[in-house]
């Protein structure tokens, strides 16, 4: 869970690859129209443990979620958005990015990167549907888009090559409609992390 991985009794080197999983995770408002901070993504304890684990030698990070952007807008913590743009490298451009739930790799990345994918944004026994996907878009050197959304063009997710790796996705990983949508893009990812 994301309070085990908070509290920080694990050993960084101890993992070569770390995926967090936010699903549809996002600040809430509540009834009465106070802010229900419960399922914040970037919360302060996050940020410390994702740090914690970005700073041993050979990191490799996944994150993926529908509202990654859209959370650091929510939840009105500047710090939040400063940690997404200086230390994840990537910016929240807009949510409901997508209605098809179309992704393809860009030029930029087909040498270690190539296939088209579909998630789950229609009705599906086996998986929740995606309502409103985040457009995110790379931040600083080292920093490119790794997948666009059919159609539109805009950014559905973010690779960094710098002092660690990371692959960040504006819509759910486990969405994707196919387990083969999911062992492809996953062994690309791994293999560019093992280069």
């Amino acid at each position: 869970s994301d309070e085990a991985f908070e509290e920080l009794n694990w050993e960084a080197q101890d993992y070569s690859v770390l995926d967090l999983i936010f699903g549809e995770e996002k600040t809430t408002r509540r009834i009465y129209g106070k802010e229900n901070k419960d399922f914040t993504i970037f919360t302060p304890k996050m940020r410390e443990a994702i740090r914690k684990y970005n700073k041993h030698e050979n990191a490799n990070l996944i994150l993926s979620g529908a509202y990654l952007g859209t959370d650091l807008e929510l939840c009105g913590d500047t710090l939040a958005k400063f940690f997404a743009e200086d230390e994840l490298h990537f910016k929240f451009r807009t949510n409901h990015a997508s209605k098809s739930g179309r992704v393809s790799h860009p030029n930029e990345v087909r040498n270690n990167f190539l296939g088209e994918y579909q998630f789950e944004t229609g009705y599906s026994p086996e998986i929740y549907k995606v309502e409103a996907p985040d457009a995110i878009e790379p931040l600083g050197e080292n920093a490119n888009v790794l997948l666009r959304y059919t159609g539109n063009n805009k950014s559905a997710g973010v690779l960094y090559d710098g002092e660690y790796q990371s692959v960040i996705l504006g819509f759910p990983f486990e969405t994707l409609e196919t387990k083969e949508y999911r062992k492809e893009l996953m062994r690309q990812i791994l293999q560019f992390f093992n280069q």
